[in-house]
């Protein structure tokens, strides 16, 4: 089963990182959405503001992917070649990943008004997701906040404030 089927969701296959979290949340949506009116009889799908939502957290997910994935060659190829890299290097793949995290909360976030009140339901898929992925976010090595001062004291010309850099 791949990891982001409708059957997946909210399960382990589904939460091997924030991306993946935010993928399993937006499909979600799309699928309990695509066919859903109000009780106006409103179709939901073809309401700008939804299909707004839908594809700006979309991109969101992607760019965080795409992030992950240019720095993971980079980090790949300069294993291959057995080079080590500068603090700089170092505090920007933090930066990115810590980026790439906070956009992926923040399209679960894009998407909640979506779901509604039964997103904040604890037997609620999406509920499940978006715990898991501000739970995610908030790993040290992920948190935005920390590796933004990290990279900006480095980029210009301090020492990061994490030793471990």
């Amino acid at each position: 089963m791949p990891p982001r089927s409708a059957a997946a969701y909210g399960s382990r296959l589904c939460g091997r990182d924030d991306a993946e979290f935010g993928l399993c949340a937006l499909d979600q949506i799309v699928e309990s959405v695509r066919d859903k009116t109000t009780v106006a009889n409103v179709k939901l799908a073809a309401q700008p503001t939804i299909q707004a939502r839908v594809a700006e957290a979309a991109a969101e997910i992607a760019a965080a992917r795409a992030l992950l994935q240019a720095d993971r060659a980079r980090i790949n190829d300069m294993g291959r070649l057995r080079l080590l890299p500068d603090d700089e290097t170092r505090v920007r793949y933090r930066l990115n990943v810590g980026y790439a995290a906070k956009l992926c909360v923040q399209a679960i976030e894009r998407l909640l008004p979506i779901v509604g009140g039964r997103g904040l339901e604890l037997a609620d898929p999406f509920q499940r997701a978006r715990r898991d992925a501000h739970a995610v976010a908030q790993h040290i090595a992920l948190s935005w906040d920390l590796q933004a001062l990290n990279y900006g004291a480095v980029r210009l010309g301090g020492k990061a404030g994490d030793p471990r850099v």
